[in-house]
């Protein structure tokens, strides 16, 4: 019986399995960064857009007022689910390009999803403080036809009931 090594080199020559360049491994562990790199980019524009959003609704001076139907409603209207969606999305998208890095596997979920949240947090209030929330917002408003029919927001004409 020949050794297991001879075995394993006779296999691979059988098989004509060649290996794969450094710059291979390199290039893909580069994606995912980048990946993830971008998801928290992109969560930090939701953040910023949607703290814009909801504070130009007067989301939190409407927790203050007697009436607590109509606050609730008024509280309801102002929260950007839209950009909520996204935020949760691109984290998700961290999270999995993150996984295939070379040691991603070792850390927990929720050490992971976390950072990704708490990342996108701090771009996003890093961005809201440059206004940038509210340009993309703005963008979206004048240059698309979907986004008003997405998000309550302050432009909108008439009172807040109806236009949904």
């Amino acid at each position: 019986m020949e050794n297991f090594s001879e075995h394993i080199v006779k296999e691979i020559a059988e098989r004509g399995a060649t290996p794969k360049p450094r710059w291979h491994f390199l290039l893909k562990r580069s994606v995912f960064w980048t990946l993830a790199g971008l998801a928290i980019v992109t969560g930090g524009i939701a953040v910023s857009v949607a703290w814009y959003v909801f504070s130009d609704n007067d989301g939190l001076r409407t927790l203050g007022q007697p009436a607590l139907q109509d606050t609730l409603r008024d509280f309801a209207q102002s929260i950007p689910y839209i950009w909520l969606f996204v935020l949760g999305l691109f984290t998700a998208s961290a999270y999995l390009g993150f996984r295939r890095t070379r040691k991603g596997y070792r850390y927990a979920t929720v050490v992971v999803v976390g950072a990704a949240i708490i990342l996108s947090l701090v771009f996003g209030l890093i961005l809201d403080r440059l206004d940038f929330g509210q340009t993309v917002h703005k963008y979206l408003l004048s240059n698309t036809t979907v986004y008003d029919k997405l998000i309550h927001s302050s432009e909108d004409e008439g009172d807040y009931e109806g236009n949904y």
